[in-house]
């Protein structure tokens, strides 16, 4: 009897053990549940309040933003009403309200808000900034240092030929450039003529303001004098950048010799059908001109043509004309 209820003591002891131990281990699964739960919720707190502050940086900018237009390097972004144009032999400088009057005190060691310059500091910047970040679906080279002190970030692009580096303060110049557009190519009336601007394959030639069109699709650009009432086009002056799945008469050879030359500053060849020989498709005279050393952003199967028809030789004159105003930008 004795030893039965030392039994029982020991199975109600062992009973109690147990229970508490089954509530301790309940009781940290709670717990640490809890802790889990209450870490989640931070986290998507968190997220919340960072996602409005990223809406916010991408959002439109305000209505009453000027615009500010370059057609020497083919792009353009928005900028607040407030600032000022500051033009630098070397650069272009935009100042804002505020900081043009701290710079009115003697002792104010900053600069001015946003610089644009076509001039590249990248071999200048601090090597551990360096990174490419996308703005506006363009990526940029990012880097610090470089031209400006120690709050300086330089935004650098290339575009064709050009570099184009914006500097000055992140948190300032970012907006703007949210907002930039960088074109392939522009058309500047000058007098009675037009020039035809190609950004993306840094060239640029001059041709008539009356009576001549221009098409641009992809690296070919023609400016062609047609009959305004059937489209039958009597000159063509193209250039094709790139001149990919094409084949030309430096491709297949031609009726006559194919002469080594220089053309716009570059080693180049020349195929020349004049009016006395017979030149292919209808052509009544026809220049072609591939260049053998060229810029980077060309291919080499690039080639330059120009092209009359039949009844274009009324036109001779502005044709060669055109093919003697091509040069490359800078």
């Amino acid at each position: 009897m004795e030893n039965k209820n030392k039994l029982d003591e020991i199975l109600k002891l062992f009973t109690t053990k147990v229970l508490w131990t089954t509530i301790g281990v309940l009781l940290f699964v709670v717990v640490i549940g809890s802790v889990d739960w209450w870490y989640e919720l931070k986290k998507e707190a968190a997220i919340t309040q960072i996602a409005p502050t990223l809406r916010s940086e991408q959002s439109d900018v305000p209505s009453d933003w000027k615009t500010y237009t370059n057609t020497e390097y083919g792009f353009e972004f928005k900028y607040p009403n407030d600032w000022e144009i500051y033009l630098d032999p070397h650069a272009v400088g935009f100042i804002s309200a505020e900081t043009k009057q701290k710079m009115e005190n003697p002792l104010f060691e900053g600069d001015i808000d946003l610089w644009f310059s076509w001039e590249s500091y990248l071999n200048t910047a601090d090597p551990q900034s360096v990174n490419k970040e996308a703005i506006n679906g363009y990526e940029f080279t990012y880097y610090s240092g470089g031209q400006g002190g120690h709050e300086t970030g330089n935004y650098e692009i290339k575009s064709g030929e050009n570099v184009l580096t914006f500097s000055g303060n992140p948190k300032i110049i970012l907006p703007v450039l949210s907002t930039i557009k960088i074109n392939e190519y522009s058309i500047v009336t000058t007098g009675f003529y037009k020039k035809f601007i190609s950004y993306k394959y840094g060239y640029e030639f001059i041709f008539p303001n009356e009576y001549w069109q221009v098409r641009s699709v992809g690296d070919r650009t023609s400016a062609y004098l047609a009959n305004e009432e059937n489209g039958t086009v009597y000159v063509e002056f193209e250039i094709a950048a790139e001149n990919i799945g094409r084949e030309s008469v430096f491709d297949i050879g031609a009726n006559v010799p194919i002469e080594e030359t220089k053309f716009a500053g570059f080693s180049a060849k020349r195929y020349e059908c004049p009016r006395m020989i017979k030149c292919p498709n209808q052509l009544i005279e026809t220049i072609s001109i591939q260049l053998t050393n060229y810029p980077s952003s060309w291919g080499e199967d690039n080639e330059i043509n120009l092209d009359v028809y039949n009844g274009g030789e009324g036109a001779l004159i502005d044709a060669n004309k055109l093919l003697s105003t091509f040069k490359f930008a800078n």
